[in-house]
């Protein structure tokens, strides 16, 4: 049997991920499903593209807080560090009325206690996935161990891991070899992301920004930690279900490159129109002289491992390759029911930029 290009398997997978046709005549179904595009974004303003900024900061890392349905409020948490002080961040909030209207951060999060000196990668899991707990905030301390709080609608924050994170950085990375030398450094733990696949809890990190991968844990077990703070949450760690050279760089005219790098991913879970859950991935990957936005998509299978799982990247870049400055950390998000892609953009300043499809 013949073996089917990867650019017309893309092309069968988009036309099951955007829609179908009818039987019987030319007439169309109506468009009610929420689509989530892997491609085709442009940033919404080009000439003023930061919508969010504070003057001697860097901030990255967007995570739409959960709404309900019907609000209009755009509820942006993030990243935020000094500039020239990566090492040392916390957490900002801020609401976005206008998305002609560039804002500010209207308050923050600092570290405490075992978080270290670094509070980064929030994601948000919803109401509908915590069986009575209310949307809950999960974010990374200063070595990626994981933590999770509660944000009140005045958007003050309280920790529910207060004395130890959820997952610590060896339940992540699971066995580690010891540094031997002097060249032999820490794996990095990259952004985390997670999403609820019935009564699992699936959070997608990289690994030294190299491979993707999973902790899986049940919904109960993150309810017994939170009422207990010394109970054990067990974990099944998942192999890479996606590698940064999967993705391919226009390095030039013509010449194309493995990525060496796979950062700030993001993984959002949705509906297909036979019902059918999928998943999506935004993320940046990277060669040393250049960045791009890239996406991927996989069907989640039964097992707690992934095993066999991998995700297919989508060949056009997620963001138009002509966007200047360096972007980061995509978050997508339907906002006003449309699609809107929030990044990190380094141009002059960093600060989280919108994106919309083109």
């Amino acid at each position: 049997m013949a073996t089917v290009s990867s650019g017309r398997a893309w092309l069968l997978l988009s036309g099951l991920l955007w829609g179908c046709g009818t039987l019987g005549d030319a007439s169309e179904l109506p468009d009610t499903w929420p689509r989530t595009p892997l491609r085709g974004f442009a940033l919404r303003d080009a000439e003023t593209p930061l919508l969010i900024s504070q003057s001697g900061s860097v901030l990255d890392q967007p995570a739409v807080q959960p709404q309900t349905e019907g609000s209009s409020r755009l509820v942006v948490w993030g990243r935020r560090s000094e500039r020239g002080q990566s090492a040392r961040s916390s957490l900002f909030r801020s609401e976005v009325t206008d998305l002609a209207t560039p804002t500010t951060p209207q308050s923050e999060v600092m570290p405490t206690g075992w978080e270290g000196a670094a509070l980064r990668a929030p994601t948000w899991l919803p109401a509908e996935s915590t069986d009575g707990l209310g949307p809950l905030l999960l974010y990374q301390g200063e070595d990626g161990s994981v933590g999770v709080a509660s944000v009140d609608d005045t958007g003050s924050l309280q920790r529910l891991t207060p004395t130890a994170p959820l997952l610590n950085r060896r339940a992540l990375l699971g066995p580690e070899p010891s540094p031997t030398g002097m060249g032999d450094k820490p794996s990095e733990l990259g952004r985390i992301s997670i999403v609820a696949l019935g009564e699992q809890l699936r959070l997608y990190y990289t690994v030294d920004a190299t491979y993707l991968r999973f902790a899986q844990l049940s919904k109960t077990g993150l309810q017994a930690r939170l009422r207990n703070q010394t109970t054990e949450v067990a974990v099944v760690l998942s192999e890479p279900v996606l590698w940064a050279s999967d993705f391919e760089i226009l390095s030039g005219r013509s010449d194309r490159k493995p990525a060496q790098r796979l950062d700030g991913v993001m993984v959002r879970a949705v509906l297909t129109p036979t019902g059918r859950q999928r998943l999506d991935l935004y993320a940046a990957a990277a060669i040393p002289t250049k960045s791009m936005l890239v996406a991927a998509s996989l069907y989640p299978g039964s097992s707690p491992s992934g095993a066999g799982e991998r995700f297919l990247p989508v060949e056009a870049p997620l963001l138009a390759a002509n966007t200047e400055g360096e972007p980061s950390s995509p978050t997508l998000t339907i906002y006003q029911g449309q699609p809107l892609l929030l990044l990190g953009l380094r141009q002059v300043s960093t600060g989280i930029a919108a994106a919309v499809m083109k």
